[in-house]
């Protein structure tokens, strides 16, 4: 007994569906990449910088480097090991890399800001993603002057 004549007719047809389903299947793909990356680097950001300021936080503001230098310092040495893109955020000359640290209020309520933006372009630039990552932490010092 022979196959039946019709499935003669869809020969190269998975060939036909696969091609059509592929760029489909590739943008999901990238899009997964390009937005799991960019959600990375934010929690490092974050990280980085709630860490950098609770560590300037806890010193006396009258040393020597006080808690500003402190906080910056950290700030970069914690985001120092991720290389995103040419990005080298504890260099001091990387212009991709925003960091400032001040102080607020007074006694027994001055607080230390941290803030940090960092420029961001992107895995493969065909998703729109935003340009940039910012992240600002505020704490409480634990010295008063």
């Amino acid at each position: 007994m022979s196959a039946p004549r019709h499935r003669a007719g869809r020969r190269g047809s998975n060939a036909i569906e696969f091609a059509l389903i592929l760029p489909v299947f590739l943008a999901l793909i990238s899009v997964v990449f390009e937005y799991g990356y960019y959600f990375f680097m934010r929690s490092v950001v974050s990280r980085s910088v709630r860490e950098g300021c609770r560590n300037g936080a806890v010193v006396p503001p009258n040393s020597t480097p006080g808690p500003e230098d402190t906080a910056q310092d950290d700030i970069s040495s914690n985001m120092g090991g991720y290389n995103f893109f040419g990005a080298d955020c504890d260099s001091a000359d990387d212009a991709n890399c925003d960091i400032t640290v001040g102080t607020s209020g007074s006694s027994p309520n001055e607080l230390l800001t941290c803030t940090m933006t960092m420029s961001y372009g992107g895995i493969t630039g065909a998703i729109p993603v935003p340009d940039a990552i910012s992240f600002t932490s505020f704490a409480l010092l634990e010295v008063q002057r």
